[in-house]
């Protein structure tokens, strides 16, 4: 829910002035056990490999290997909203790579980790356009199995980690595809319309927006979220013309964000039953935070998870939050997204610390 949610909040936020005074396959891997090249970390693998059968993606991407022949316990990383190449690299980042950072991080804890490019992105093949979270948890299910027949990885011990919208590809994949674990970093176990609002309200608290604006958004929002929940039986134009006439109703310019709130992705991830998919994940989950996050709510979801958590009583299960960090795990200010390229750590290393050492003790063999 990164640049997807943000990318729409600053075209609205422009727009509704009424509303707010401030926010605005194959398997090219050099064989089983992999040659590649050197970094900091280890070994750097190029790799490869098909997807769902019927649409015919192959994802590419890379796997680093701690130094050593292991077998290692492996990480599949899955990147959050929009579309992203296997570092996360984005010109509101700077030159911060988050995903790289994280592969750099848990291989040097001793962790096999595998990271790709997302469908249509990169050298990954597909279309990212019209792919939604269920097509993104078909590609996690085919990295697992990928990454489960490295030479140098355990098959045992491979799981998942999602960020932000990541992390319900991360729970989907993890109902059926049997991780060995999931971590769900800077992810929301509470329905998207309720992420989506909290995210509003944060953000424009921060930038000292008005209680009136403030609630002028809240509605917009309700307005939005009740045409979208009363359309999801419905075709695409109908959709369409349901919230549109919400944008005429608020006087809010098309441009501002229509078609990305109409668009397939978004319609099925406003239906989707988050919480359910959580509870249901067949491994244990790490939900993992920043506490200044002000994309996805720490404070909100947070107590989301441990009630899931406490009803599915599944040992290893475990909410961290980490003071001081924003969505991408940075030491921050504010949060708000306006600070990432500008803050000098990429990836402050209590996140990655505080992962690998869930995964020591959930992963510990006796």
């Amino acid at each position: 829910m990164l640049k997807h949610m943000k990318r729409f909040g600053a075209a609205w936020a422009a727009a509704a002035v009424v509303a707010t005074s401030g926010c605005a396959l194959a398997q090219n891997d050099d064989g089983p056990g992999g040659g590649g090249r050197e970094d900091e970390a280890g070994r750097v693998i190029e790799a490869s490999f098909a997807s769902a059968v019927e649409d015919a993606v192959v994802l590419s991407g890379e796997l680093t290997l701690p130094p050593g022949a292991g077998p290692f316990p492996g990480v599949v990383l899955l990147s959050g909203s929009g579309p992203q190449d296997r570092d996360g690299a984005d010109a509101d980042l700077g030159a911060h790579r988050p995903y790289l950072a994280w592969a750099q991080a848990l291989t040097a804890r001793g962790y096999a980790v595998l990271r790709f490019d997302d469908r249509g992105v990169g050298a990954s093949s597909g279309d990212f356009e019209t792919a939604t979270v269920a097509d993104f948890a078909q590609d996690a299910r085919a990295a697992l199995a990928y990454l489960r027949a490295r030479e140098h990885v355990d098959p045992a011990r491979v799981g998942l980690l999602g960020h932000s919208e990541g992390g319900v590809v991360a729970a989907l994949a993890g109902v059926d595809a049997a991780p060995s674990f999931v971590v769900i970093a800077s992810g929301t176990a509470v329905s998207l319309e309720a992420a989506y609002r909290e995210q509003y309200r944060m953000q424009q608290t921060i930038v000292g927006d008005t209680s009136e604006a403030i609630e002028a958004n809240q509605a917009i929002l309700a307005a939005v979220f009740d045409a979208l929940t009363h359309t999801r039986a419905a075709d695409a134009e109908q959709a369409r013309a349901a919230v549109a006439a919400v944008f005429d109703e608020f006087n809010i310019p098309y441009e501002a964000g229509l078609e990305p709130l109409t668009a397939p992705s978004w319609r099925y991830l406003a239906a989707l039953d988050i919480p359910g998919a959580v509870a249901t994940v067949n491994a244990p989950v790490l939900a993992l935070f920043g506490a200044r996050d002000t994309q996805i709510s720490a404070e909100q979801n947070a107590p989301a998870f441990e009630a899931i958590f406490e009803a599915r009583a599944r040992s290893g299960d475990e909410v961290i939050v980490l003071d001081g960090l924003n969505h991408l795990f940075q030491p921050a200010e504010t949060g708000l997204s306006d600070e990432y390229a500008g803050i000098e750590t990429t990836l402050d290393p209590r996140a990655p610390d505080a992962v690998a050492a869930w995964l020591d003790r959930t992963l510990r063999q006796d």
